[in-house]
């Protein structure tokens, strides 16, 4: 199976919540490095890449890759798509596994399940969030280099190149696209991404609860969790 390189984008200039990925969650630690503890181990992920601006408040998610020892990639702040594109490009992708940092509660097994079903299906380009049913918060992308390439020479709108994908689902042939969906709808029920203050009570909650028995806790865990103590009704307004 081929190895694939995983590409977090992560900046603190967030409009809505402005330096939510370095916010403490599980022992304290920045948001973004519980994400790529919990990712790391991933036996299908060959190398992890934050890929973050160029803009100088940036230099503190820099500051805590090098003392982590994590590689990271410094290029363009609004078009996300040149970002990708030359971080991919550096590293010499074949593959490449799209994360945000806003998603900091994916872990390895739920990602290994899906790069192993994308690549079992040989397409361009996979995801879970084409059509939603699995909560914001667990988005996953994964698509090859060419398909980047095309989309890096051909996508012109601001929209386009702000949110990296939009015009590679538009122009990819059917054939060369895929996703998948969970078995049930929990995308209406839950929200898993950090957008808002209220997004970060929900998430800094289950870190608490649920992180000291389990390092890499799964989705299924969470729900559980979420259900019990009823803190998704927190924030689930916000995916209106």
């Amino acid at each position: 199976m081929n190895k694939v390189i995983c590409i977090i984008q992560a900046r603190l200039g967030s409009t809505r919540l402005p330096g939510k990925v370095l916010f403490p969650g599980a022992d304290n630690k920045p948001l973004l490095l519980n994400l790529f503890e919990r990712i790391k181990k991933s036996k299908y992920i060959d190398k992890i890449i934050i890929a973050t601006t160029k803009l100088k408040n940036d230099f503190k998610i820099v500051k805590i890759c090098k003392k982590n020892n994590i590689e990271y990639f410094r290029g363009s702040n609004k078009n996300v798509l040149d970002r990708y594109y030359k971080c991919a490009l550096k590293y010499k992708a074949k593959k490449v596994l799209r994360i945000t940092a806003d998603c900091p509660l994916l872990e390895y097994k739920f990602i290994d399940n899906f790069i192993y079903k994308s690549q079992k299906k040989k397409l361009n380009y996979f995801s879970n969030c084409y059509k939603r049913t699995f909560p914001k918060g667990y988005d996953l992308e994964v698509f090859d280099f060419k398909t980047l390439e095309y989309c890096k020479k051909n996508a012109k709108s601001k929209y386009d190149k702000e949110h990296v994908t939009p015009y590679i689902i538009r122009n990819l042939p059917s054939t060369k696209f895929g996703y998948i969906k969970y078995k049930r709808n929990l995308y209406k029920k839950y929200r898993l991404t950090l957008d808002y203050k209220s997004d970060y009570l929900v998430i800094k909650k289950i870190f608490d609860n649920l992180y000291l028995k389990d390092k890499f806790f799964d989705l299924k865990k969470i729900i559980k969790y979420l259900n019990k103590s009823k803190i998704w009704k927190l924030n689930i307004k916000n995916n209106q």
